[in-house]
């Protein structure tokens, strides 16, 4: 099957489309009773970004809103395209000629060939993302979601970085929004637009190229846009890269752009094509924001009596400014208030959500649910056994006069005789009848007693046939009749001669 756009084939794309289709008919199927008696499906109250309409509202609300937010704290755009390295393309083909070229891998670790130099922050090889390097090492082809790992692997270090703890550690704000697109290849990359003050684009700039090394995002912008040139360099003379821009007019309308083309029209039902089917089939999110000053959760639950993310947001924004505007929060407890200048409070506890102005109740929604009780997870108690004596205070010395040796035995056991430290085969006619006459039929094993006769049968002191050990069965009662023989012979008869 050839591949047509976005690394997807037609297979791939009539399986997502059946995928979604049954997806929509569960949540049509599905139905329950509000509180209120009306009947809803769970299509009614999905926010998945593949049914729902008030998904692609809310996050255009959030986007304006980010937007109105860095105006308002005089924060400027800044938008960059992170790509991955070449030699990365090839490797969902399976090859990695390129990378090898480039790189190489020692003990876990990343070396340029060129340099020795070791890099960091490139490949994850850990739990979150997953161990990538090692199937890099064992030449597996890697997946598209793999690919995205690995980018968002170099993001999470880039945002990581000393440049953002110093914005942190200033008290200055900050805030981005994060899209992800596949190319013709499939292989994803970003744009990312992000609000900053624009004493940071220098340390940024410097630290986004080091993170995102690829030798396309940094190259000067007349490569792609048809002879733009940079109008605004920075003080120190640097100018705009094709992965890092800050002259822009319209950086929301610049982002949103992406974010259109990404959605299916859900209004209108319409069907999904090869674009939305690769968000889909290989598990990537569209949309990543930094968080915002009004938390999520407080957002959907407000939304119910005021939808207007900016206006939730400058309660936040200045309350610790003004007296009038007043915002708290408790996630654990599912409690907050807001309450803004003109005096008006938005209450939630627990479901039930309350808009009051001069001590009136002016609309509520929901209905306060019961407190959750938080389960405890039962500690165990562990009691410390007492510590063992040493091995040395525990074993009684026994001395064995006939071997001039001191042997430690367990203390309350008896002392083994001398012969049963012996191998058979060494022992003299003496112990070998004393073993015999003092066999413990009930502890040892059978073998060892005919083994001790065939030593005897072969020194002549009995006579009779040598036993077969390699039998699994013997006949009990001849072995016994010959143990009780042995009692009756005369002991000194046999040693005269000694």
């Amino acid at each position: 099957m050839s591949i047509l756009k976005y690394g997807l084939t037609v297979d791939d794309l009539n399986y997502t489309k059946e995928k979604i289709n049954n997806q929509r008919d569960f949540l049509k199927s599905s139905q329950f009773i509000t509180p209120n008696g009306q009947t809803k499906t769970l299509l009614d109250v999905s926010m998945s970004s593949n049914h729902s309409e008030r998904y692609y509202s809310q996050i255009l609300n959030k986007v304006h809103t980010m937007n109105s937010y860095a105006l308002a704290y005089d924060l400027d755009p800044i938008f960059m395209t992170a790509t991955l390295d070449a030699p990365f393309h090839e490797m969902i083909k399976g090859r990695f000629r390129k990378f090898y070229a480039k790189y190489k891998i020692i003990n876990r670790e990343i070396y340029s060939t060129s340099t020795g130099e070791k890099i960091k922050g490139l490949v994850p090889n850990n739990d979150r993302y997953g161990y990538i390097l090692d199937d890099i090492r064992d030449k597996k082809r890697l997946t598209i979601n793999q690919l995205y790992k690995i980018l968002s692997y170099q993001m999470h270090g880039f945002l990581k970085s000393y440049a953002f703890k110093q914005v942190k550690q200033a008290g200055d704000e900050y805030a981005y929004i994060r899209v992800t697109e596949p190319m013709k290849s499939g292989v994803p990359h970003y744009h990312l637009l992000m609000y900053i003050k624009p004493i940071y684009f220098k340390k940024l700039y410097d630290t986004f190229h080091r993170y995102f090394s690829a030798p396309q995002n940094a190259r000067p912008l007349t490569h792609y846009q048809n002879g733009r040139v940079c109008t605004k360099p920075l003080p120190d003379g640097t100018e705009e890269t094709q992965g890092f821009q800050w002259d822009i007019r319209s950086p929301h309308g610049y982002v949103l752009k992406y974010v259109l083309k990404s959605f299916r029209n859900v209004k209108n039902d319409e069907e999904i094509d090869y674009l939305q089917a690769w968000y889909i089939k290989h598990r990537i999110p569209r949309i990543i924001t930094s968080h915002t000053l009004i938390p999520q959760w407080v957002y959907h639950k407000a939304s119910l009596v005021n939808s207007d993310w900016f206006d939730l947001t400058d309660i936040k924004r200045f309350h610790l400014k003004k007296d009038e505007y007043f915002f708290e929060s408790d996630s654990e407890n599912d409690t907050f208030r807001l309450v803004d200048f003109n005096g008006r409070e938005i209450l939630y506890d627990n479901g039930l959500v309350q808009v009051w102005w001069g001590g009136k109740l002016l609309r509520e929604a929901g209905k306060k649910k019961p407190k959750r009780i938080p389960i405890q997870p039962t500690k165990l108690k562990f009691t410390p056994k007492e510590e063992p004596r040493p091995l040395k205070e525990r074993l009684i010395p026994v001395y064995y006069e006939h071997i001039g040796r001191t042997l430690y035995m367990t203390q309350g056991t008896k002392p083994k005789p001398l012969y049963q430290f012996k191998p058979i085969t060494r022992m003299s006619i003496n112990e070998l009848w004393e073993y015999r006459l003092n066999f413990d039929f009930e502890n040892d094993k059978l073998a060892k007693f005919l083994h001790i006769e065939n030593e005897l049968i072969r020194r002549g002191v009995i006579d009779g046939e040598l036993h077969n050990l390699n039998f699994k069965w013997c006949d009990f009662e001849n072995v016994f009749a010959v143990h009780n023989a042995v009692y009756d012979t005369d002991f000194d008869e046999i040693f005269e001669e000694d």
